[in-house]
């Protein structure tokens, strides 16, 4: 066959195949000649008429094909074309028998008249005028989104990141990526600065565009928020800059001269600082509220020791002095923080806190940042608690920091936020502007754990400004002195050797092996014999595999693969989306927060929406056809999932310490594979140990944990929040 670009025209007669995800298409042409169109395309639907330019080639089965690299469509014209359109169900709420109602109507103008004259669509029997906007709303969106994909599907984006492309920018979308093509890396995850800038290339623009240089500039900026850091210094990211763009330094200076729209510069440390104007204008604000409420007076006298001790006693709770303490300057403080490791007596704390307010008549109110976090928050306290989202009532974006001024008022006399390293500048400062005057409002977490996930390290830069009350848990009570897992948590902590016992009831045991593939094959070995012989673990989805990295034999992705296959006992059939195969049965995860998800409950007749990243699933069932998928989240909340909305799904029968955050598992399996030793920080396998509840199962090279234990790094961020507590 030739290379020899050719166009052909016809009206698409079958969809034999379409990826949702990569656009992929298989489609039927009429036209002077019948024949079969292959290639990455917008969406087509039958009935449509298109212009195709491509080649053709010889497929060792299905013989001759039109490889196409290039299309034009449009809706059909010819009445028996319209008809087919229509009946396909390419436009929602129009089947067979509408359509043919709809042709005898207004035959080869019908698409037309459905785009133009709702109105007049409403007087055909059975359709009303809310339906009939709808219908010219469908039309419109497919126009526009095919128009979009045509330019953005050559770039290598996904026809499913298309449609969100195409819903984050709404009407006009194509026009606006045609004066800015790195808009879409602005607006929309997942969209990053090289494919944006070959948008750009197809389009004409040049390397030294000022709006290129202007978006590189913008992404470095993003590239230090996503990994959390609330500022950057403006002349290691020129530096970088000029490596990454190789355009003339006139050029970048041209480009900036102006400043960059939504970054802020300003003096720090005598160098110049940049940061997002929001970011920035958020953690100001978030130091001024927590000055503002050390400045007052609590409306709460504080109680006796001796009365919260005996209180403690008449509820059967044997409080430490450090503990009837904890109780008492939480009680007495506007702003308080509870800290320490794991078996030191923060829940005892906040149990003992929850009864004594409320034996006074205080209205408590209890938070955690997760749910998973929250509800072993309820568990513990006896009282019912929310995530932080949920208290909020926060409903917007993750980009969407602008309009994230509270608009909620919580009317406590007492706010618990449980998990509070995880607990992230915007979040914090939500918390802060959505507190009433008398609330009194307590930070409890672990402050050796790794930092949130979202920009900042509030609880770190909290505990930096020692105007703050708090109380800082050191001794391991007796219940935990015994917890191998508890103790090599503060071995660890502390640069000290970890204590092993191989025995088979050991809540802490340790294999040590070679190389990455040995330890991925013994994961797979101990999950398919021990794990169900000695401790009856028959689902390998109870047990939870760690790991710090994603990539390599023992990273994330490639374990999640090979677990996959051991749970199903086979390679499953299901449904691939994004490179991901998804089955029934298979542990998911979400990445990313979406607040549009609605949700029924599995327990009761309650509805809601969104899901957050982090939350957890198992997948309950697969349509193929329409590329839907249904999860239950968190064993209680049934979420429909479109085909775009899987961008943001992930296999999770392992998933990183990172995702891990505020969780706590019956038994956790920590696989420590290669990864840069500087990333193989102290609190990172901290917080891995401190995720195990009974059990934890370590498989690492002897000389990764050696390298842990000793090495004093941890991951620390650059954020202001700390020294603005500081002046003035």
């Amino acid at each position: 066959m030739t290379d020899q670009l050719t166009t052909l025209e016809g009206t698409v007669e079958d969809i034999v195949f379409y990826a949702e995800d990569s656009g992929w298409t298989v489609a039927e042409i009429s036209g002077t000649t019948h024949f079969t169109a292959v290639g990455s395309m917008p969406k087509l639907s039958i009935g449509q008429e298109v212009k195709l330019t491509g080649h053709w080639t010889e497929h060792q089965l299905y013989g001759e094909q039109f490889q196409v690299s290039a299309v034009e469509h449009r809706l059909p014209t010819s009445q028996s074309a319209v008809m087919r359109f229509l009946a396909s169900g390419a436009i929602k709420g129009i089947g067979p028998a509408l359509a043919s109602r709809l042709i005898n109507r207004f035959g080869e103008d019908t698409l037309t008249v459905l785009q133009t004259k709702a109105r007049l669509v409403s007087t055909v029997k059975g359709i009303s005028y809310k339906m009939a906007l709808s219908f010219k709303e469908q039309l419109t969106a497919q126009k526009e989104e095919q128009e979009l994909a045509l330019l953005l599907m050559p770039a290598g984006i996904s026809y499913a990141r298309v449609k969100r492309i195409h819903r984050a920018l709404g009407i006009g979308a194509a026009e606006a990526v045609k004066k800015d093509p790195w808009i879409i890396m602005r607006l929309v995850s997942g969209v990053g600065f090289e494919t944006a800038n070959n948008v750009a290339k197809a389009l004409g623009f040049a390397d030294d565009h000022p709006a290129r240089i202007r978006s590189a500039y913008w992404q470095l900026v993003y590239l230090q928020l996503s990994f959390g850091h609330t500022f950057a210094y403006k002349q290691a990211l020129l530096k970088e800059l000029a490596t990454r763009l190789e355009v003339s330094q006139e050029a970048i200076d041209k480009a900036l001269a102006d400043g960059v729209e939504g970054i802020i510069e300003f003096r720090l440390n005598d160098q110049t600082a940049v940061a997002f104007t929001h970011v920035y204008d958020v953690e100001k604000e978030a130091s001024v509220a927590v000055k503002k409420r050390l400045s007052g007076e609590s409306k709460h006298n504080p109680p006796a020791a001796e009365s919260i001790a005996d209180y403690a006693r008449s509820v059967g709770m044997e409080l430490s002095v450090e503990q009837i303490a904890a109780v008492k300057m939480a009680l007495s403080s506007r702003l308080s923080i509870i800290t320490g490791g794991p078996g030191t007596g923060k829940t005892t704390i906040v149990r003992a806190l929850v009864g004594m307010a409320r034996a006074s008549k205080l209205k408590v109110m209890l938070a955690a940042p997760t749910g998973r976090a929250a509800r072993r928050l309820a568990e513990a306290s006896g009282s019912h608690a929310l995530t932080v989202h949920r208290l909020l009532n926060i409903t917007v974006d993750d980009h969407e920091w602008e309009q994230a001024s509270s608009k909620e008022i919580l009317k406590a006399d007492l706010l618990i936020i449980d998990e509070c390293s995880m607990v992230d500048l915007q979040l914090f400062w939500r918390i802060m502007s959505a507190l009433s005057e008398d609330t009194a409002l307590v930070l409890v977490g672990d402050k050796d754990q790794l930092p949130s996930v979202g920009p900042g390290q509030v609880l770190h830069d909290l505990l930096s400004f020692d105007a703050i009350p708090r109380t800082v848990l050191t001794r391991i009570y007796r219940q935990s002195e015994d917890n191998l897992i508890v103790l090599n948590a503060h071995r660890l902590n502390n640069d000290q050797p970890l204590r092993y016992s191989q025995k088979t009831e050991s809540p802490f045991l340790v294999t040590f092996l070679n190389d990455d593939e040995a330890i991925a094959a013994t994961l797979e070995k101990l999950l398919s014999g021990p794990l169900k012989e000695h401790y009856g673990i028959e689902d390998l989805r109870e047990v939870q595999i760690l790991a710090p990295i994603r990539r390599g034999v023992a990273g994330v992705t490639q374990l999640n693969t090979r677990l996959q296959t051991l749970y199903h006992g086979k390679v499953p059939e299901g449904l691939t989306y994004g490179g991901i195969l998804f089955a029934v049965g298979d542990k998911v995860i979400q990445t990313r927060n979406n607040y549009d998800l609605e949700w029924k409950s599995q327990l009761g007749h309650e509805r809601g929406s969104g899901v957050m990243n982090g939350e957890t699933g198992i997948i309950l069932s697969l349509d193929m056809a329409d590329k839907r998928v249904s999860v239950l989240f968190e064993n209680e909340r049934l979420v429909s999932l479109e085909a775009e909305d899987l961008l943001d799904l992930e296999l999770a029968y392992a998933m990183t310490i990172h995702k891990s955050q505020g969780s706590e598992y019956e038994t956790v399996c920590l696989v420590l594979g290669h990864a840069p030793p500087d990333f193989l920080t102290r609190n990172l396998v901290y917080t891995a140990f401190t995720r195990a509840k009974k059990r934890l199962i370590v498989l690492s090279r002897k000389r990764t944990l050696d390298w842990v234990r000793s090495n004093k790094r941890i991951a620390l961020r650059r954020s202001q929040l700390a020294g603005l507590l500081q002046d003035g």
